[in-house]
């Protein structure tokens, strides 16, 4: 069985593809939307704040929450109707927001935007460099992956020696490994888009790139907050 694209000779190719295109980038806007009314909404509620962190019940099953989502989403979207895709999407932009809320208490508004300026100039520019790009990624992805892992088995060695060193080096390199990674992402939804084939299928597609690349904008906004706390501290 061909793709949607080759059985359906007489449907513009190209008008469709970046419809399509358009729509993962709409959904991906709409989780920003989302998440970030949220957090600001929580954090400007002391009493909503203090129940949600009061013995951390909350944070913790929403931590866990979106962590499952994240896991599973992928091969859920698959297997239900596209409309239940779009509403376990945005209640994982809901807990989303409700776990960065805290950074409220943390960083300064004028921190927390400059950070969301900055992820937002670097994911677009590698994002499009994902699209354009003929150079297939997928080494990189892996390569991108295993830097990951090594990051992780660094922090857990930092939280016995608590060196700052160490604390600072592993976000710089979780910033530039999460950049690259955006690349590659942009490029797999692309290629999955062009062999799917089905309309539905295109359209669940276009919501797990989404989620995609949230996880790989956020990741990277952290990392990008936490140096600017760090500037902060050496002020």
């Amino acid at each position: 069985m061909g793709t949607y694209f080759e059985t359906h000779p007489k449907v513009n190719f190209d008008k469709t593809f970046n419809q399509v295109i358009a729509k993962t980038y709409l959904f991906l806007a709409m989780s920003f939307f989302i998440t970030g009314c949220v957090a600001f909404l929580v954090s400007k509620s002391e009493a909503v704040m203090y129940a949600f962190l009061d013995g951390y019940f909350w944070f913790i099953a929403s931590l866990i929450a979106v962590i499952v989502i994240a896991f599973v989403f992928g091969r859920m979207v698959f297997s239900v109707k596209y409309r239940t895709a779009i509403i376990v999407l945005i209640i994982f932009s809901i807990l989303l927001g409700l776990l960065l809320s805290t950074i409220f208490l943390v960083f300064t508004i004028d921190s927390i935007f400059t950070s969301f300026v900055v992820t937002c100039l670097m994911f677009g520019i590698v994002s499009v460099f994902g699209y354009f790009t003929k150079k297939d990624l997928t080494s990189l992805r892996m390569l991108c992956f295993t830097g990951l892992i090594g990051i992780v088995l660094a922090g857990a060695v930092n939280i016995l020696i608590m060196n700052d060193k160490v604390s600072f080096i592993s976000s710089l390199v979780g910033v530039i490994m999460f950049t690259l990674i955006v690349a590659a992402d942009t490029q797999t939804v692309k290629e999955r888009l062009s062999a799917s084939k089905n309309m539905d299928e295109i359209n669940k597609i276009s919501l797990y790139g989404a989620l995609m690349l949230y996880l790989d904008f956020i990741n990277i906004f952290i990392r990008i907050l936490g140096f600017m706390k760090k500037q902060k501290q050496r002020n």
